[in-house]
């Protein structure tokens, strides 16, 4: 016997090939997102959780505000009103305290300076700090730059 094939009929022969390959594609790619969103998502809150513990470190955050105000009382304040001073050449005015630096400063020193420009600070940063016993001393460095000094921190805190 042999088959004939009619011209209407069609061919209903089931495969893997005749399922849309579309369908399966759409279920890999949904599963594949999902599974980078969860990833993407947890690593955000991992992020987020290093992030909130670094700045909420009272140590860290407080000697960090100590520096940051010392860098702009030398950059902004004391260097240039040093360098217009005198008559003196920078470097000669420099040589001199380039073995012991300039005098030392308390924390309650660098918090007023200039008309008291840090004085909101003053509450935050006593808190855990002493005023009076916390020192910062500045000590230039050839050439003798803006940006050229080494810092001695002295911290009187208690974290």
């Amino acid at each position: 016997m042999a088959k004939t094939k009619n011209k209407n009929s069609k061919n209903f022969h089931i495969s893997k090939t005749n399922i849309p390959k579309d369908s399966n594609r759409k279920v890999f790619d949904y599963a594949r997102l999902s599974i980078i969103a969860i990833i993407v998502i947890a690593m955000i809150i991992v992020a987020a959780t290093i992030v909130t513990i670094y700045l909420t470190n009272p140590e860290r955050t407080t000697k960090w505000r100590i520096e940051a105000i010392t860098a702009d009382y030398y950059e902004n304040y004391f260097y240039p009103n040093l360098t217009s001073a005198s008559d003196e050449s920078l470097d000669k005015q420099m040589e001199r305290f380039k073995v012991l630096g300039f005098s030392t400063l308390t924390l309650r020193d660098l918090l007023l300076f200039d008309s008291g420009r840090y004085v909101n600070d003053m509450p935050t940063l006593t808190k855990y700090c002493d005023e009076e016993e916390t020192k910062i001393h500045i000590t230039p460095v050839e050439p003798y730059g803006k940006k050229d000094y080494t810092v001695d921190y002295r911290y009187s805190c208690v974290f």
